[in-house]
Formats: C-alpha cells, structure tokens, sequence
C-alpha cells in the first residue's frame, strides 16, 4: 500500500471515531441524544434538582441538541454539529460556563 493510502485510511478511521465516539460513550441511539445526555449530567451534578434531571434523562432524544446544532452551524448536518458540541462544548455544556 502507498503511503498515501495509509494516511487516507487513518484519517478516515479518526473521522469514524470523532463521528461515533459520543454515541458510544454516552450508549446513545444519536450524536445529539449523546450530547444531551452529556448536558444533562453535567447540570444534575451542578444543580439541586435531581429528580427533575432524572425525568428529563427519560425524555431526551436528541431533538434539542440537533436544533442547536442547526442553528450553530448551518452547513453541516446535525450529527455532525453535535459531535462538534460534544467535544469542542460549542453550546456551552460544560461545567466552567
């Protein structure tokens, strides 16, 4: 194999992962479902209201997150811009915002 192939192969693998890593992570059906479930746990860890995240882990399915995502960043499909917002924090999930 050239090297140009490998490099293209990896690069591929890396964008697989970047790609499936927050639906995993998360055991969730989306990359918006998973980035949910990342918000909603960093919020039940910061805030008083346990039973009232515990009833919003049941009903989160990812429509929330992929409308932000839409707005966020127009051109790129929801599940993308939810991979990005998993990792990068682009909607202000994390714990220091």
């Amino acid at each position: 194999m050239s090297k140009r192939i490998k490099v293209l192969i990896a690069l591929g693998l890396m964008f697989l992962g970047f790609l499936f890593y927050p639906q995993i992570n998360e055991d969730a059906d989306s990359n918006c479902a998973a980035l949910e479930k990342r918000a909603l746990r960093v919020m039940s860890t910061s805030a008083d209201e346990s039973l009232v995240m515990i009833f919003l882990k049941g009903l989160s399915n990812g429509a929330v997150s992929a409308d932000a995502a839409k707005e966020a960043y127009p051109h790129v499909p929801p599940a993308l811009g939810c991979a990005i917002g998993y990792f990068f924090g682009g909607f202000q999930f994390d714990e220091e915002s």
